[in-house]
Formats: C-alpha cells, sequence, structure tokens
C-alpha cells in the first residue's frame, strides 16, 4: 500500500535535490535560477493552500520554516554567483528579480515565523497583495 505524501514533504524532496544540485554546481545558473523560481512558486501555492486557507497545525509552520529559510540560502547562494552587473538570463529572469524574490521571503520569513504584531502583519500583508487582511480566510495560528 502506497502512503501519501504531504505537500511540504514532497516540496521538501525538490528544494533538497536542488540545493545538492547547485552546492554540486551540476547545472548552468540560469538553469538553477528558473529551477529555483520554480519550487518558490511551489512553496507559495502550498503557502495559501496550507496557511491561508486551513488552519496551519505546529507541523505545517514547522515545515514552512524549514523550507523558507532553505529557499532564502539557495537564493542568497544564487545571488553570489550571479555577477552584480549580470544581465537577464534565457528566461528573462534578471538579478534585480531574483533579489525582490529574496527579499520577499525574508518579509515572509518574519511574517510567519517572527515575532510581528496583528497590526504589522496586517500592514505586510496589506503591502504584498494589496488586499486589506480582514477580506482573507487565515488559520488561528497566522491570524492577527
Amino acid at each position: 500500500m502506497m502512503t501519501l505524501t504531504s505537500p511540504w514533504q514532497a516540496l521538501a524532496c525538490i528544494v533538497g535535490h536542488n540545493t545538492r544540485d547547485l552546492i554540486a554546481g551540476r547545472f548552468t545558473l540560469a538553469s538553477e535560477v528558473a529551477s529555483w523560481f520554480k519550487t518558490l512558486a511551489m512553496l507559495r501555492e502550498s503557502e495559501a493552500e496550507r496557511l491561508m486557507e486551513n488552519d496551519p497545525t505546529p507541523e505545517d509552520l514547522d515545515w514552512h520554516r524549514t523550507l523558507v529559510t532553505t529557499l532564502i540560502a539557495d537564493g542568497e547562494r544564487l545571488l553570489l554567483d550571479w555577477p552584480a552587473n549580470g544581465s537577464a538570463n534565457a528566461d528573462r529572469i534578471s538579478r534585480a528579480d531574483l533579489e525582490a524574490a529574496v527579499l520577499g521571503l525574508h518579509a515572509t520569513q518574519s511574517m510567519w515565523h517572527g515575532e510581528l504584531t496583528a497590526d504589522q502583519r496586517k500592514a505586510i500583508i496589506r503591502e504584498v497583495f494589496g488586499v486589506d487582511a480582514d477580506q482573507l480566510k487565515f488559520g488561528s495560528a497566522a491570524a492577527a
């Protein structure tokens, strides 16, 4: 009988594999950056499903914190490899795009796992998503 894997565990496998590839230098920088952005998109989908649309469990929050931290580290490593004056890669992703995405992950980390007040959390949601946090359904662990 096959056991089902949580979305977090599946994403952790992808992140772990990507991290090993990045450290080993198996692929081009452009390929690694594209892969990192695809993984970030998967994280955002899991966040919406597991943290915003449902009450996140302590396990959800633990997995999320771990994955966000790993993606930040990998993103920072990619930035180290990308020359400061480097142009956009073949996928039309610029260094500035990567910098912005890493900064967004730092904000995500602070919002979900930092010591934010309810008003600070609402302000981040308003700034990032352009909506009033009171219009969104949040689980009790992330509630303002």
